[in-house]
């Protein structure tokens, strides 16, 4: 299932919703959102995880604009504009694994690095997993970075 959203996966904690995953790439991410910011509000309503983004009577609304997010870090609010994005999990995974991957150098050696928000076992995601490894294959080493992700999701 397709859903409107910005890169971020939030918990709820007593009540208040603070950032649990920022996927790379997105635009959560690129707008500086970190793991651990307060989430306040979108557009001046309370944020909630799904509701911000998905209980809207026009799709077409909410994806074409930008939203106004507050969060807080340090007890300071922090006001960013952040685009809305529409895809479904799988792919919202596979693709900040793929934007989260980067080679560099230590000393002779080049080392790759890729960061797997979530494994599955579908055939598609085994095909991208390898095609991860096989483009990292020349690299003396690769850092498997499994920090803050779903673990394993399945479609079943």
């Amino acid at each position: 299932i397709s859903l409107f959203h910005i890169g971020l996966i939030s918990e709820k904690v007593n009540g208040e919703y603070f950032v649990s995953q920022v996927l790379d790439g997105y635009p959560a991410h690129l707008a500086g959102i970190e793991r651990g910011d307060k989430l306040l509000s979108i557009d001046g309503e309370s944020f909630h995880h799904w509701r911000s983004f998905n209980d809207v009577e026009s799709p077409d609304e909410i994806a074409a604009r930008t939203i106004e997010l507050i969060y807080q870090r340090d007890d300071v609010n922090i006001a960013v504009a952040v685009p809305v994005t529409f895809e479904n999990l799988f792919d919202a995974y596979r693709t900040a694994t793929a934007n989260s991957i980067q080679e560099f150098s230590a000393g002779n050696k080049i080392i790759g690095y890729v960061h797997f928000w979530a494994l599955s076992n579908s055939t598609h995601d085994l095909n991208f997993y390898h095609q991860v490894f096989k483009d990292l294959a020349h690299c003396d080493g690769v850092i498997i970075d499994l920090r803050n992700s779903s673990g394993f999701v399945s479609k079943y």
